[in-house]
């Protein structure tokens, strides 16, 4: 066993005498093998194919990666949008389960040394006992799900500066392509966390993969922007639309200021743009 594998394993909660793991998936490696991945469900599906490989196809899969969606929260319970932010929630479900499926938000890259000789299992306990990371034997395999955030979905009543702002992109074309004009004005200036970015084989350079419509709704008739965020970040994102003077005053359990229709903020300019990874 080479020290590296040696420390890991001595380090790790579970030792070899401690960590049952009877089930066949959990198999030992002839030789010496690392497997990297690029994201979780990378990792995954490269470690299922060396398995595959290793057991000369008599085992498809060791490791059963669940993408799963976040739980969410309205705030308040009683918001007057109620049925509206069902609906959101049910859209952000529609859009990000597939995109979680392809690894995206997972993009952390894992790389795991696997000794010859030695149980998968045992390592693999000890990579996924990490805080974050659900991780759970079972005969069909081990069980990897990420543990997701709790999402509160706020309502921010929008004022008429904020509307001039979206005319004003529309005018000149400056909204990107199939977007929703308020919600993208919205994700934008608030800086909420509204795409992913990933690297494909071929690009140099980032793809930007949105997921706007999964977190945003307009409501027109109300003036009103829902949107699903961390507590953390809702708190950042009222902060920085009351100091644009981009919200009017706060609808029931909404966000919003009594002097933003009057307030000039930063100019209303937008911020750079620079979203974030969720």
């Amino acid at each position: 066993m080479n020290r590296i594998a040696a420390i890991l394993l001595a380090m790790c909660p579970y030792t070899l005498s401690a960590h049952p793991c009877p089930f066949d998936w959990n198999i030992e490696f002839a030789n010496d093998t690392e497997i990297k991945g690029t994201s979780l469900s990378d990792f995954v599906a490269k470690f299922n194919e060396a398995v595959k490989k290793e057991t000369k196809g008599g085992i498809a899969r060791a490791i059963i990666y669940d993408a799963k969606p976040d739980t969410f929260r309205k705030v308040p319970e009683d918001s007057p949008f109620s049925k509206e932010m069902d609906g959101l929630f049910r859209r952000y479900v529609e859009v990000m389960v597939p995109l979680m499926k392809k690894g995206l938000g997972d993009s952390a890259p894992i790389a795991i040394s696997f000794p010859a000789k030695i149980p998968v299992a045992c390592l693999l306990a000890c990579q996924f006992h990490d805080g974050v990371t659900n991780y759970k034997e079972t005969k069909e395999g081990a069980r990897v799900t990420r543990r997701r955030e709790v999402l509160e979905c706020r309502s921010y009543q929008v004022n008429a500066k904020f509307l001039d702002t979206v005319s004003e992109y529309q005018r000149e074309d400056r909204l990107a392509a199939g977007v929703q004009p308020a919600c993208y004005i919205f994700a934008t200036f608030s800086e909420m966390t509204w795409a992913f970015y990933t690297y494909s084989d071929s690009a140099q350079d980032y793809v930007e993969v949105s997921f706007l419509d999964g977190v945003t709704l307009y409501i027109p008739e109300k003036r009103v922007i829902l949107a699903i965020e961390t507590k953390d970040k809702h708190e950042e994102m009222t902060k920085v639309m009351t100091e644009r003077g981009l919200l009017s005053a706060p609808s029931k359990g909404g966000s919003g200021s009594n002097k933003q229709d009057a307030q000039q903020g930063v100019d209303g300019k937008p911020p750079e743009v620079s979203q974030q990874h969720r």
